[in-house]
């Protein structure tokens, strides 16, 4: 927790200058309590922000937006980049849409073979696995659907809150096959 001179912050391990022009040494912190107050310095708690989710917040009260967002400038010209392309800032609705299609993906992937011998060779899918992919692809619909279904921040947060022991709707795949 650091001292204030006249508003200043002084660090330990620094010399300081007082009012009157007096140097002070680089190991004033080991002065007691009362000679640093009697030396003018003041004892600061600085204030303690709470801490920020930072899948939803830049930092405390400033919330990452929902929506993409087109860029332009202080004119309200679109900001290209180099290819002529107006830059678009991705919103948490876009980045979360897009990790959802990617788990469900990668979730797919393991049971692809699957469908590439019945292709090769003609030979069925055990009904389990196929009710396992048509499991994955409900559930990415479902959480697709709750993701955009969500009117603000406040709801879209929601989606990641369990209710009653199930998982959070952002999370919400089914178990995993052998």
């Amino acid at each position: 927790m650091p001292w204030k001179y006249n508003g200043n912050i002084i660090k330990p391990g620094k010399p300081w200058t007082d009012d009157n022009g007096i140097t002070h040494p680089s190991n004033w912190n080991i002065w007691s309590y009362t000679y640093k107050t009697g030396m003018g310095l003041v004892w600061f708690e600085p204030a303690v922000e709470p801490p920020v989710d930072k899948r939803f917040y830049y930092s405390a009260g400033v919330p990452k937006l929902l929506e993409d967002v087109a860029q332009v400038d202080e004119n309200g010209d679109p900001i290209l980049d180099l290819d002529g392309n107006q830059i678009i800032s991705i919103g948490l609705r876009s980045e979360w849409i897009k990790k959802t299609k990617k788990t469900a993906n990668d979730m797919l992937e393991k049971t692809d073979w699957y469908v590439l011998r019945k292709l090769d060779r003609a030979v069925e899918i055990p009904v389990y696995i196929s009710d396992y992919r048509s499991a994955i692809l409900q559930s990415c619909t479902n959480i697709e659907l709750a993701i955009n279904g969500a009117a603000n921040l406040q709801e879209f947060m929601a989606l990641f809150e369990s209710v009653d022991g199930a998982p959070p709707t952002i999370h919400n795949w089914p178990e995993e096959v052998e």
